[in-house]
């Protein structure tokens, strides 16, 4: 499950950790959300 991470005030991100290896950032546009990516995450 994913959280919010304050990185600035007034300013969240949310982040979920999913497997394991190197880290990959996604960011999606608006106004779509995370699950945009449902097929990238699952592989």
């Amino acid at each position: 499950m994913g959280r919010y991470v304050q990185v600035e005030p007034n300013v969240s991100v949310f982040v979920e950790d999913i497997g394991q290896g190197t880290p990959v950032v996604f960011l999606h546009g608006w106004p779509v959300n995370y699950k945009m990516f449902e097929y990238q995450l699952n592989v």
